[in-house]
């Protein structure tokens, strides 16, 4: 009886061993592309670096999947509405998923920062910001998780935010 126990006892014991091999691979699935289709539309601005957003400041984007131009309507650094425009592209990296950048028109340069699209549904988007190595040989995308941007689809720009505006 102790024979057949001890060759129990060894018979769990090994396969318990065989099956934590290392032959095991996880394997994760790319991230899935953010279409120029599903960012259209208009968003709000309702988190910045996890801080909500107050009702004296505000940022809204509308985003025009067909010429992929954008309008901004924000008064971050101005006591009035700031309306800027521009174009924008979506690129997909299959590490780390859909990047967007923008140039502003009016020769105005480029967006400050390229940003990754960590978490996209279709009421809301969180945007992280990403820099670009030196070595294109290595991931391009570096990002940047204390820059974080949470954004809300909403219908339209209040009109309150449109009668205000001044164009730049």
């Amino acid at each position: 009886m102790k024979t057949f126990l001890k060759c129990m006892l060894l018979t769990v014991v090994l396969c318990g061993v065989w099956s934590c091999s290392d032959d095991d691979k996880t394997t994760t699935l790319p991230p899935t592309p953010v279409t120029y289709n599903e960012i259209s539309g208009t968003w709000k601005m309702t988190k910045w670096n996890n801080e909500d957003m107050n009702d004296k400041r505000y940022f809204y984007v509308t985003f025009d999947r067909k010429d992929r131009v954008f309008d901004i309507y924000q008064n971050l650094d101005t006591e009035k509405t700031r309306h800027l425009t521009g174009r924008y592209l979506l690129d997909y990296d299959e590490d780390l998923g859909t990047v967007i950048s923008g140039d502003y028109h009016h020769a105005a340069g480029s967006w400050s920062h390229t940003y990754l699209l960590n978490d996209f549904s279709k009421d809301e988007m969180t945007w992280v910001v990403v820099t670009r190595e030196n070595n294109l040989l290595a991931n391009p995308w570096t990002p940047d998780f204390t820059d974080v941007t949470i954004y809300t689809r909403i219908d339209a720009v209040p009109e309150e935010v449109l009668n205000n505006t001044r164009a730049e």
